[in-house]
């Protein structure tokens, strides 16, 4: 018998933020994600971050976008749970294609939850967006 998977695919607009990514050399941070107050953090969740199809004149060759995954317990200092969880990587004078992770939230894991992203270059992506978004 195979192994069974349990997709979570069931979203909240209140748990999930879109965010601009980075204009040139820079890093840029989603709002926050509440998880919950206390002990209610949502168990067996899955956190979906995406990124979207970036021309050549928003990531060149070889030039990087790269998504971490942060936690905090005060909506102020973060860490990172997942550092470079997804990397964009431009290439043949195309850009990047669109691409998305998901990652199950881990017992680790702080009450607040964000994605930074940081443009490796000069590239202006700030007409863009990449989203976050919980899925129960």
């Amino acid at each position: 018998m195979g192994n069974v998977t349990h997709a979570r695919n069931r979203r909240d607009a209140n748990l999930e933020a879109a965010i601009a990514l980075p204009a040139s050399a820079a890093t840029v941070e989603s709002a926050s994600i509440d998880l919950g107050a206390g002990d209610v953090h949502v168990s067996g969740a899955e956190v979906d971050i995406v990124a979207p199809i970036l021309a050549t004149g928003e990531l060149g060759d070889a030039d990087t976008m790269i998504y971490d995954l942060q936690t905090s317990p005060d909506n102020i200092t973060f860490t990172d749970l997942y550092s470079a969880v997804l990397t964009q990587t431009g290439a043949g004078g195309a850009g990047a294609a669109a691409a998305d992770v998901r990652v199950g939230i881990q017992s680790e894991s702080e009450r607040y939850l964000r994605v930074q992203i940081t443009n490796s270059a000069a590239g202006d992506a700030s007409g863009v967006n990449g989203e976050i978004r919980l899925l129960t």
